[in-house]
């Protein structure tokens, strides 16, 4: 059975997520992008359920390649 490593790099801008196996060959690899909020000036935040949905979909995604 292979084993893998899933590394997910959450930014500003979007998430990005990586699916190696142990000995570091590249799976598979995604990126979704969002955008933030500035409701005033110097302000910036972002959804939580942005996020939140941004890795359930490169998640199940990357997962979808490896069947």
């Amino acid at each position: 059975m292979t084993k893998y490593i899933l590394g997910i790099d959450i930014g500003t801008s979007g998430t990005k997520a990586m699916l190696l196996t142990t000995s570091g060959e590249v799976v598979a690899q995604k990126k979704d992008s969002y955008s933030f909020d500035t409701p005033c000036p110097g302000w910036a935040f972002s959804q939580c359920y942005r996020l939140a949905e941004c890795c359930y979909f490169i998640n199940s995604n990357t997962f979808f390649t490896c069947r």
